[in-house]
């Protein structure tokens, strides 16, 4: 039910398409009929008496305004844009004066450009009257709207066929640009057939009137290339289409925005129209100078116009406000700021050079003001094909409802084979678990793959500038070819510098989050962060090297001076090599890793925090942080490989039953192993190792356990609680320390001590009994 409300929805929105595209059709013919009839005015104004006496008096005046021209410059036939020093000339004090003077030339003639235009059509005009300019507009829109309505069926009859396989609401970007690109193909078919139904048209129609059919084409022409503007434009914006916009704006920003262009655009087009129309028709220089600077100008204000008025919303999606705060950088944030003012500075820049060189006489091209917009168009639809590939081919996102559902076909099947009984709600969960890491797995290389596509769009779009403003950039020997291949060397190297340090640093994760082993943290784990540096460096290194050799730069000396530099490292800084290749061999050895507690040289130990590529850094269990060298190291003991075992000492009276304290201490050992918490956690059993040594007042007894690495702390204080409570329970005493003083009753002469002197002489000895038993008391 939702699936055919959603294509209503989809069909609605394609009749108001058509609708849109008839009513802007039509605007712009009357735009056209429009200006005929200005024409037309502007013609009747210059049928003045003197005009007409001038023109009967000298017939040669035709043929003189064809050949008026500026005066030449040494810089005739310029290309668009130039070197260095050509520009410094180009922009010269004596080609500013030159330009100045033609612009005044250009403004005293312009109260004569209607009779410019009226001579222009005088001498092209097929028979006596000027009604064949009605003739250009009414052929013009009788044949572009026959080939409308061909535009129409065929439209429908494309988008039935095509657009069929696409669901109303998508899923994923993949199907969401699929679908643009699709109906962006439609829609240019469709125009396709209007084309060629138009030129058809207007080529029988036209007959042999050469000036009719001339000026028909070039008005549909550019009333064409307008409409592909159109498509591209409202395809872009996804309007009327909302769920399939890819670009993060609003609706209502993404209509104005279409409405916008739509404006600007047709005026723009219908003036670059009639200015071709003109120069067609061999337009006097001055005049035909006067549309070429309106229509630039006209460019540049409305473009610069746009890009002021949609600042915040397009400053918006560079900045990337759809993303989280966290992934904003700063120079992104300030560009998304102060975009529009470079954009408006590009635009002020451009029209200057354009008029510039048209007062100048040289050759000129609108495209250095259409160069921006053009490169939108290319990079824009670059853009759509790298995400399309990525999508579709080279990193597709994982269908999670269908990895669930494998995943739970395989662990049902795995408990049925060992025969045990499962929960469905944890089945289900426990699969959907899985495949959102399988998918979380592959996230950052597509991040990486868009982020790649986003640099590739916008190298291209800098291209397309570039090579408008006449630089050629793949000129083999120039000095832009080098950059060129510079900035790919780079861009490689920038990815594969990116594609290493993801794929190492999430083994790193994992092996973080992996309490399998013995250790908090594997070899693996060890050793990447030392391989991650090294590929690191080594990309850059060879990036440098490769970029250094394009851009001309000898790189063979540097290799010889490496070496001798490196020669002299190693005599010089012998330590640092004994450090780097003991701690190689330490790690190839695997005699410790990072997470482990170690016993070192001098008395040394505590948590291996970190190891770089000469020293590591121990912290101890105080927070002091040791850094030792590899070469200072002569031996290392590590207590935190494999397993462990804690011996326990405890003092009981000379009184006590051995055979029943073994026992009991075996009931111990018993009891944890059944505590559900305490017990995994042994590999061997408490066991009583009996009577160990005999003191004066005590007896010394020993117990052991063995566990894993780090468990033994926990384990220790649940033994000496369980003996402690057993002993009680169980009337076992524990021996206290006890010092016997005996005094020479001869040397006392019979005197007797009270109970002060008596602990005043036990105080006395109390500082050698604690020294003895410090030194001599038995090793747990």
């Amino acid at each position: 039910m939702q699936i055919r409300k959603s294509k209503k929805v989809s069909s609605d929105s394609s009749k108001a398409d058509r609708f849109l595209n008839f009513l802007i059709s039509f605007l712009t013919l009357a735009v056209l009929v429009g200006m005929g009839l200005l024409l037309h005015i502007s013609f009747v104004v210059a049928q003045t008496p003197e005009t007409q006496n001038s023109v009967v008096a000298d017939p040669m005046v035709d043929a003189q305004e064809m050949v008026v021209q500026s005066e030449s410059i040494p810089m005739e036939g310029a290309p668009l844009v130039f070197g260095l020093s050509n520009g410094l000339e180009l922009f010269s004090l004596e080609n500013i004066d030159r330009s100045s003077q033609s612009l005044n030339a250009v403004l005293k003639d312009l109260g004569n450009f209607p009779r410019h235009v009226h001579n222009a059509l005088e001498r092209a005009r097929p028979d006596t009257s000027v009604s064949w300019v009605w003739q250009i507009f009414a052929l013009t829109l009788f044949a572009v709207t026959l080939g409308f309505v061909v535009e129409l069926f065929a439209d429908k009859l494309f988008a039935k066929r095509l657009l069929r396989f696409y669901r109303g609401m998508p899923e994923s970007r993949a199907e969401k640009i699929g679908f643009l690109f699709s109906r962006s193909l439609v829609q240019v078919a469709a125009i396709f057939l209007h084309v060629i139904v138009t030129f058809g048209l207007i080529l029988v129609i036209s007959g042999n009137t050469e000036s009719v059919r001339h000026a028909a084409l070039i008005f549909a022409s550019f009333y064409f290339f307008f409409r592909l503007l159109m498509v591209f434009t409202r395809n872009f914006l996804a309007v009327g289409n909302e769920h399939h916009r890819v670009v993060p704006l609003d609706d209502d920003v993404a209509r104005s925005f279409l409405n916008a262009i739509i404006l600007c655009g047709g005026v723009a087009f219908f003036l670059l129209a009639f200015g071709r129309w003109m120069s067609h028709l061999s337009l006097n220089a001055n005049a035909q100078r006067i549309l070429d600077l309106q229509s630039g100008l006209f460019l540049a204000v409305s473009a610069a116009l746009i890009c002021f008025i949609f600042r915040r919303p397009i400053g918006g999606w560079f900045s990337g406000e759809y993303a989280s705060t966290e992934r904003r950088r700063v120079w992104r944030r300030l560009f998304s700021q102060n975009w529009h003012l470079g954009a408006l500075a590009y635009f002020l820049v451009a029209w200057l050079v354009f008029a510039h060189r048209l007062l100048l006489g040289l050759s000129y091209d609108s495209l250095l003001l259409l160069a921006p917009i053009m490169a939108i168009f290319a990079s824009v639809l670059l853009y759509g094909i790298l995400l399309l590939v990525i999508d579709k081919w080279l990193l597709p996102p994982i269908n999670i409802d269908k990895l669930q559902d494998a995943f739970v076909e395989e662990i049902v099947q795995v408990e049925e084979q060992a025969g045990h009984s499962y929960n469905p709600e944890e089945v289900n969960a426990e699969a959907r678990a899985l495949a959102a890491e399988k998918e979380a797995a592959r996230r950052p290389y597509r991040q990486l793959l868009d982020h790649g596509a986003r640099l590739v769009t916008l190298m291209f779009g800098l291209a397309v500038i570039v090579e408008a403003w006449g630089i050629n950039l793949f000129k083999q020997d120039g000095l832009f070819g080098n950059l060129v291949e510079v900035a790919l060397i780079v861009f490689f190297g920038y990815m594969a510098y990116q594609a290493v340090h993801i794929t190492i640093q999430r083994q790193i994760e994992i092996s973080e989050s992996d309490k399998s082993g013995q250790a908090k943290m594997g070899r693996l784990a060890t050793l990447l962060p030392i391989l991650r540096n090294f590929l690191l460096v080594s990309i850059v290194v060879l990036s440098g090297m490769v970029a250094l050799s394009e851009i001309g730069v000898n790189i063979g000396p540097l290799f010889a001076g490496a070496g001798v530099v490196g020669l002299a490292v190693g005599f010089g800084a012998q330590t640092l090599i004994k450090d780097i290749f003991s701690g190689a061999f330490f790690l190839l050895d695997d005699a410790f890793r990072t997470g482990e507690y170690i016993y070192v040289t001098n008395n040394v130990e505590g948590t291996v925090e970190r190891i770089s590529i000469r020293s590591m850094q121990l912290r101890q269990s105080d927070g002091l942080l040791n850094t030792v060298p590899f070469g200072n190291l002569s031996f290392v003991k590590n207590s935190s490989r494999d397993w462990t075992m804690m011996k326990l000492a405890f003092r009981v009276t000379y009184d006590t039953d051995v055979d029943r304290m073994r026992e009991l201490i075996s009931l111990l050992g018993d009891k944890l192993l059944e505590d559900p918490e305490l017990g995994p956690k042994f590999l061997e059993p408490l066991q009583s190792q009996g009577i160990t040594a005999l003191e004066d007042s005590a007896m010394i007894v020993r117990v052991k356990f063995t566990t894993r690495p780090g468990d033994q702390y926990v384990l220790r204080k649940a033994v000496f609680a369980g003996i402690r409570e057993i002993f009680n329970r169980e009337g076992i005493t524990f021996a206290h320390r006890e010092v016997k003083v005996r005094i020479d009753e001869g040397a006392a002469g019979g005197q007797t001590f009270s109970d002060s002197q008596k602990k005043a002489v036990g105080g006395a000895v109390l500082p050698v009994v604690e020294e003895d038993d410090q030194n001599g008391s038995p090793k747990a």
